[in-house]
């Protein structure tokens, strides 16, 4: 339905059953759509994807994701930022996302994700669009990621 109404982008639990990315990669090729595959799940394991995982062609992108929740519950882990490289180094592009912000950034970039997700750093200020510049200025490569430079 996403492809249909006109997304180029969407995301998929990792966890989810192989038949269910089969379904969602299909759409996806049909559509010339990109699928991302969301850690969320997984996150604070060891292993967020197994080693043994194969995905379909469209799905370009690893997303390594810090629930929300789990921060607010005192969880101030930035594990899934210096996973990053782990992706990396198994040959997947990464959208990083959770926890981005003032404080994380400087790590953020340093790891090089493909896509960068910053939410409640934005949303929850008291000057989104001041916060939204200051991270964009401070970003090396702006304009990298999303579904253009998928492999």
């Amino acid at each position: 339905m996403v492809f249909g109404a006109g997304a180029a982008i969407m995301t998929v639990l990792s966890c989810a059953s192989p038949a269910t990315h089969e379904a969602v990669g299909k759409r996806a090729a049909a559509f010339g759509a990109t699928v991302v595959v969301d850690t969320i799940t997984e996150a604070g394991k060891a292993e967020l994807i197994p080693l043994n995982a194969v995905f379909p062609e469209s799905f370009g992108y690893i997303a390594v994701h810090s629930p929300t929740d789990a921060r607010l519950a005192g969880n101030i882990s930035t594990s899934h930022i210096d996973a990053v490289r782990k992706m990396h180094d198994r040959g997947f592009l990464v959208s990083l996302a959770g926890g981005i912000g003032p404080d994380t950034l400087e790590a953020a970039i340093a790891v090089e994700p493909e896509i960068l997700v910053v939410g409640s750093a934005i949303t929850e200020s008291a000057s989104p669009k001041e916060v939204a510049r200051w991270i964009r200025d401070r970003l090396p490569n702006s304009g990298r990621g999303w579904p253009w430079d998928r492999r």
